[in-house]
């Protein structure tokens, strides 16, 4: 398993001991590509306009993942492609694994399997247009409650200067859909040697903050629209006694899956797709989500592979 270094700080105590302090996240190859492929999704317009886009994009994140970081002794590292970049390739890569490494922690920390960037929702831009906004959106899995996640990276050291703009942001908004959102997670990736992770809970929202309604039913149809249109033709997998469609993804040497039932509810009627929960599932290299979808991955991702690229 990989190891990831976080600290917490400022969570309340009922968030338990995982979020008090320095710890360490575990985690696998596998749930890194299903984070960077899953944060921020476009609308289901874009996968019924320009066919293939969902399945280009999804390429174009693994391939950023799979080139800039490198395994060394279970920690994550820069690879030579990541730091022979210049400083603006430098500055998008580690904003890609911030929000990487933020979909990371809401699933494994936080109990919020579904992650958004809240400009990709509709009406977004109503009371937020020239406000210094939060990235994320997310809903926990069991009470169906709002979290907020501004994500930052940097490509060296922690910068408490940019945590405090990544906390200021997430108390931007006060309430979403009526209610105050659980959590205001600042989240900040960056490379102390191996990969680390800080995350802050401000748990303050400012004065000036402004109040957002975000439609589930809507929020759930922008989570998967991507994936919907990969599936063209049904091949089909029991995996601990559920079904999943499926798809290999030779370019990538991985298979993506879907929970059957729930593919099946957002190909009959994605509007009305209620939340369905599924529970995390590792069985010989099978990976299931609790947000219904699977990810197994080839020989090309074994630890071999990806300790061989220079540091």
């Amino acid at each position: 398993m990989l190891e990831i270094n976080y600290k917490a700080e400022k969570f309340g105590k009922h968030w338990g001991a995982a979020l008090q302090g320095s710890h360490i996240l575990k985690c696998s190859w596998a749930d890194l590509v299903w984070a960077a492929i899953t944060v921020g999704k476009r609308d289901f317009s874009d996968v019924i306009k320009f066919g293939n886009v969902s399945l280009n994009e999804m390429i174009y994140r693994t391939y950023i993942l799979y080139a800039n970081l490198n395994e060394v002794k279970n920690k994550l590292y820069r690879s030579s492609i990541y730091n022979n970049q210049d400083t603006t390739e430098k500055a998008f890569t580690s904003y890609f694994v911030g929000m990487m490494t933020s979909k990371l922690i809401a699933e494994k920390l936080f109990d919020t399997p579904w992650l958004l960037h809240l400009e990709s929702l509709p009406g977004f831009k109503n009371g937020l247009i020239g406000i210094s906004r939060p990235d994320l959106i997310g809903l926990t899995i069991k009470r169906k409650e709002w979290i907020i996640i501004e994500a930052k990276g940097r490509t060296n050291t922690f910068s408490r200067a940019a945590q405090n703009v990544a906390k200021k942001q997430t108390r931007q908004l006060r309430h979403i859909s009526g209610a105050l959102p659980i959590l205001r997670v600042a989240n900040q990736s960056y490379f102390n040697d191996s990969l680390h992770v800080r995350i802050t809970d401000p748990d303050e929202y400012d004065d000036e903050a402004i109040d957002i309604d975000i439609n589930v039913n809507s929020y759930l149809t922008h989570y998967y629209s991507n994936f919907i249109g990969m599936f063209e033709d049904v091949n089909v997998k029991n995996i601990n006694k559920m079904e999943y469609v499926y798809k290999y993804i030779d370019e990538l040497d991985l298979t993506l899956g879907m929970n059957l039932t729930l593919y099946y509810d957002l190909v009959t009627d994605i509007e009305n797709t209620n939340l369905m929960e599924f529970e995390s599932y590792v069985e010989s290299g099978i990976h299931l989500y609790k947000d219904g979808l699977m990810i197994e991955l080839g020989d090309k991702w074994d630890s071999n592979n990806m300790s061989k690229l220079s540091v």
